[in-house]
Parts: C-alpha cells; structure tokens; sequence
C-alpha cells in the first residue's frame, strides 16, 4: 500500500528518480502475458472490487438551429445550501452585452438547496429543474442538455462561482474567431476564506486540443459539440469526456490569461474520496466506456489521442496504487488490451510518455507502478 507520507518526502527532496532507479533495480519484476483470458479475468478482478454501474456519453437531445440565447449556463445542484445562492449572485451580478439562460438542475437534494432556489423561481432568466437523485452530475447535467436553445453552452459547479466580467470576455473570445469553438479561461482555487492558487496562462489559439484543462468547467463551448454527446452517468472523473470524446471534434481552442472561474476547495470532494473508496475504479470504467463511444462516432484516434491515453494510463496507475497489486496488475493488463486495440500503430512523442509505452510494450506491471508513483509526476 502506498505511504503517502513517505511520497510526500520524497518528493519535497526531489528524490523520486533516484528511488526508483534503486528500487527497480531490486525488484523483480516477471512480465505479463496478455491473452483474452487474462483481459477477462482482469474485468472480473476489477468488476468483485467495483463494478461498472455507469452509461455512454451518447445521448439523444435537439439544439435550436435558430437558438433565442447567446449562452445556456447549466448548473448541476446537490445538497448545495451553503454555496448555490453566492454561484447565483455571482452570474446575474455579470456585466454583458450578451443574451444568457441559466438552468439549475437540482439533483434531488435532501437539504435546503431547493427552497434557496426559489429565491430566483421569478427572474425571466432562469429555469428551475428538480429530478429524482441519480446518474450524478453527469445525469444532472444530461438533463439540462435534452434542449439546447444557444450558440454557446457553459457548466458551473453550485458550489463555486464566475469572477465579474467572466461572461463577456469569454463571449467575445470566442465570437471573434469563427472557428475557434472552446475558449478556455483561468481560475483562482479557495477555500471560502482564502485563495490557495491561481491559474496562468498566455493567450493561444491552436488546433491542438491537448493543451486544454479536463474539466467541463471554466470553458464556453459551441453549442454543436453537445449534438448527441452528453456525460457519462454514474461515474466519478465524468469530465474524462472532455479529452477522450467532446475536444477532438472541435476545429480550434482558444486559451484566455482572463480569471473567469472561482473554484472551491472540497475536502470531501472525488479527489480526497478516491484515496480510500474502491469508487475509484470509474477512472478505468469511465475511460473503457468512452472508448466506445468514440468508436461509435466514427471518430479516429490519433496520435494526439495517444498522448493523452498515457498520461491517462500513468495517472491511474499512480491514482489506484493504494489498492494492492492484485489491481494493478489488472489494470496494466487491461491498458496493454487497450493500446493494442487502439493505438497499435503510434508511438510516444515524449520522453515520460516513451517510458510507459516502455513498460506497458514489456508488460512490466512492478516497474511500471513504480514509474508512475515516484517520477512521472515529478
């Protein structure tokens, strides 16, 4: 089992590749045979700790080729009391030229979340939805997306909120450049007291859309790149749709250096969750199942896509450590399955990428873990 503590050591000394070179010199490390067997029965080894309980991207809705709004901002709501009215306030307190509609979608809240909504049920802009609790923020936002009646769309978690002029420079970023359809902006992190971090970047416009951040929010997407695809439900790391389905059918993205996005820091968020909850496997099931989908849309992958792929394997790898070997093993196997069935002709670009492809190529599931727990993201 992963010591955190020692991890956190070794990285504050800078020492992760000096362990692992100690480390995978002494360890053996016999390689894995990849049959159709030993993929089955590393399914069934993932499937007794967590089973895959979500569902496809792919979704049936309409888009209002004529649309009434500039801008749809969709917000998933659960249990949100506390935040849902200052993400509120913090959108019609917005300075814009342009036209928006807010939905919030309050996913069967057990607390005062929807009695705090009805403080805005009379404003024009705004429409209420309340659903029976299930499929998590993908089914929340899948809801919203059944109808589309606007150029752009963009996703705002309840619990966080838009910095002032958030909606007319990412507006007018993407409105002046007819094939840009993703602009992306900047955020700051806090904690409701403080602000722990801020993001930076410069201005860019490329065809390359590796350079975006996975999560759905701090974005404005066109509209067309919801048409039929949605979020997977039931699963944590649903923003995995981003670089695996929704970004490739974009023509160009757009990175902007304005803070448009306010995020709060969670402690008992996914992230803090998935360190001791078996949950965690969605990581594996949710990349699987978009797999597929991308499969079904007819959409090749590339060697773009293959980039993102190892850093998705390594990621994993260093993600679910804690859960034994017996896991891992499982999962190296059933990465290995995956590059052979879709990326058999690529090849790394880069040199952490070209190590994975390495030890995923010699099926050397150890020396892999190892990698990917002390140098990868060192």
């Amino acid at each position: 089992m992963q010591n955190a503590l020692t991890d956190r050591i070794i990285r504050k000394l800078k020492a992760g590749r000096l362990v692992y070179g100690i480390l995978s010199a002494c360890i053996p490390d016999k390689a894995v045979t990849v049959t159709d067997d030993t993929v089955q029965r590393g399914l069934a080894l993932l499937e007794s700790y967590h089973p895959d309980r979500g569902s496809s991207c792919l979704i049936s809705n309409s888009i209002n080729p004529n649309p009434n709004y500039d801008l749809t901002i969709l917000i998933p709501a659960y249990n949100v009391e506390r935040y849902v009215e200052e993400c509120l306030d913090s959108i019609f307190a917005q300075q814009t030229t342009y036209s928006y509609r807010v939905k919030v979608i309050d996913d069967g809240s057990t607390d005062n979340t929807w009695n705090k909504l009805q403080r805005y049920r009379e404003r024009p802009d705004i429409e209420l939805i309340r659903k029976e609790n299930g499929g998590g923020l993908g089914g929340a936002l899948n809801v919203g997306l059944k109808k589309i009646d606007s150029k752009f769309v963009m996703c705002v978690d309840a619990d966080d909120a838009l910095m002032p002029n958030a909606i007319q420079c990412m507006l007018d970023a993407v409105s002046a450049h007819d094939d840009v359809d993703i602009v992306e902006g900047q955020y700051e992190r806090f904690d409701g007291m403080r602000v722990l971090e801020k993001s930076r970047a410069e201005e860019l416009i490329t065809d390359d859309w590796t350079v975006l951040r996975g999560f759905i929010a701090i974005k404005v997407y066109r509209s067309f790149l919801f048409d039929g695809i949605g979020i997977p439900e039931g699963y944590w790391f649903e923003d995995t749709v981003g670089h695996v389905v929704r970004f490739c059918h974009a023509r160009k993205v757009m990175i902007i250096p304005n803070l448009v996005y306010r995020y709060r820091q969670n402690p008992e968020g996914i992230c803090s969750s998935a360190q001791k909850n078996y949950k965690a496997l969605d990581t594996f099931w949710v990349t699987k199942r978009l797999m597929q989908d991308r499969v079904k849309l007819n959409k090749p992958f590339t060697q773009r896509d293959y980039g993102i792929f190892l850093a998705q394997v390594a990621h994993d790898i260093y993600r679910l450590s804690w859960m034994g070997e017996d896991v891992i093993r499982a999962l190296t196997v059933l990465y290995i399955d995956m590059r052979r069935t879709y990326f058999p002709t690529c090849n790394a670009k880069d040199r952490k990428g070209k190590i994975v492809e390495k030890l995923l190529d010699a099926g050397r599931i150890k020396h892999l873990a190892l990698f990917c727990r002390y140098v990868y993201f060192s």
